[in-house]
């Protein structure tokens, strides 16, 4: 496929959404606080359960996608702290290295994988969201509030929904657990409300960006989000023997923009919030350049 069709028909649809989030921010200052805890606590939490119980990926297949995506984590944020401790970057370390580790699986993730490769990409999605959740908010988390306290790791970990969720769909799973029909209705209308509001809300928030300055750390710690990103995941899933289909969407999810939810930790903690708020505007901004680029190359 030509980069200008994908661009076209892939990347084009979700800025078109983006930008909305991002026009109604500027004119009525929207509550992007309140957006996101829906998006946290009910949307993502809901489409990860939806995928463990109906989707057609084995076991083999979900095994493959947490064990590649926490592989990935440990080694693409060793790489970025042991580069973000020169000189020229060391006291934005935390913020730089957690920036080019983390990406966003949520709100960007999910409309692009679906578009770009269907269901079955949406379900790949939904299954590297509590993965990377778990790194996040311990190895994360650690990082950006300059704690050492593995108890205060524990205790936020455990306030993440979406890990309940995967593991009350993995319970359903493995028992054959039948769902009630009077809950099927409401989990799938809640599924099919994501696509809008998470970019909706990932353009408000890109609204409120500082986007001028810090050129030489947003420069690199983007390189290391967009293009060597998708090359570790790459090296480890040939490591591993993983599939080609299912290698081909790890490498393009792992080619995504920073998480919003680096921007979220490093305000609460006081850490660059700044360069953090940057870092997603601008990883997100270059991302329509280099996930059509990215998606020829895997297809």
């Amino acid at each position: 496929m030509l980069p200008l069709h994908i661009f076209y028909t892939i990347v084009l649809p979700i800025f078109i959404i983006i930008g909305v989030g991002y026009l109604l921010d500027k004119v009525f200052e929207l509550d992007i606080a309140t957006l996101t805890k829906v998006l946290f606590y009910v949307i993502s939490p809901v489409i990860t359960f939806n995928t463990l119980v109906g989707t057609e990926l084995g076991s083999t297949e979900i095994f493959y996608i947490g064990a590649i995506v926490i592989i990935y984590q440990f080694v693409m944020y060793a790489i970025s702290h042991g580069i973000f401790s020169l000189k020229p970057f060391r006291k934005d370390r935390p913020v730089l290295a957690c920036s080019s580790t983390f990406f966003n699986s949520g709100n960007y993730g999910f409309p692009f994988m679906l578009l770009a490769f269907g269901e079955r990409g949406l379900e790949v999605a939904a299954l590297v969201i509590p993965a990377q959740a778990l790194i996040l908010f311990s190895l994360g988390l650690i990082s950006l509030s300059g704690e050492r306290s593995l108890k205060e790791s524990a205790k936020r970990l455990i306030k993440v929904p979406i890990l309940y969720a995967l593991v009350l769909g993995l319970i359903v799973r493995l028992l054959n657990i039948p769902i009630p029909e009077v809950l099927t209705v409401p989990l799938k209308e809640i599924n099919n409300g994501m696509v809008p509001l998470a970019l909706i809300t990932l353009g408000a928030q890109l609204s409120r960006s500082k986007i001028d300055g810090n050129l030489l750390p947003i420069a690199s710690a983007s390189t290391l989000r967009l293009l060597v990103g998708p090359l570790a995941v790459a090296l480890i899933a040939l490591l591993m023997d993983v599939p080609r289909d299912l290698t081909a969407m790890l490498i393009a999810i792992a080619g995504l923009p920073t998480a919003v939810n680096i921007f979220i930790l490093s305000k609460e903690f006081g850490k660059s919030p700044e360069l953090a708020s940057q870092m997603v505007f601008w990883t997100t901004l270059l991302s329509a350049i280099s996930l059509p680029l990215l998606l020829i190359v895997v297809r």
